[in-house]
């Protein structure tokens, strides 16, 4: 991995993590970078146990940069786009997070969100379209206000009444 710039302090410098197997021509490596006073953990939404590790003084534990290369064109080695965007969200990893990044598979019970329609609020196609069947939302507002997409910029709101439309009533 690359090494630290003169820059960095010990506090500061970041921390990598890589993978490689030859075998089958993969490669993975994860850079991660301390948090800063203001950055606190952001434990509200937490759903893994956090080792010692995870809360040690200074560690470095928000994702900053992912680098994945495969020896073929099998996208199948390469890990779901949206599950790399919804760690890159995150304040911190947890430890299981860490080795899962790794591994190219998400941990069991990580929801795949589909690819993201709403980049303000980080919120999938599949989470979007769960919430307009299971809630029974019929306009992108509804939406809205259940998932936040639509809410903030305004863009991606074509792309919610598309999905809106793509539903069959109940």
């Amino acid at each position: 991995p690359p090494s630290s710039t003169s820059e960095d302090t010990p506090e500061e410098a970041p921390d990598w993590q890589t993978y490689h197997d030859p075998a089958s021509g993969v490669f993975r490596a994860a850079r991660f970078s301390a948090r800063t006073a203001d950055q606190e953990p952001d434990t509200s939404a937490d759903t893994g146990t956090d080792t010692e590790a995870d809360t040690e003084a200074g560690r470095c534990n928000r994702l900053d940069t992912v680098i994945c290369i495969a020896s073929t064109p099998d996208v199948e080695q390469l890990p779901e786009r949206s599950w790399l965007s919804s760690l890159f969200a995150k304040p911190r990893l947890t430890a299981e997070e860490r080795l899962s990044l790794l591994s190219g598979i998400p941990t069991l019970g990580t929801e795949d969100t589909g690819t993201t329609v709403c980049a303000c609020f980080n919120v999938g196609e599949k989470t979007i379209l769960k919430a307009i069947q299971s809630q029974g939302l019929t306009t992108h507002q509804e939406v809205g206000h259940y998932c936040k997409a639509g809410t903030n910029c305004g863009a991606c709101v074509p792309e919610i009444k598309a999905l809106l439309s793509s539903v069959e009533p109940c």
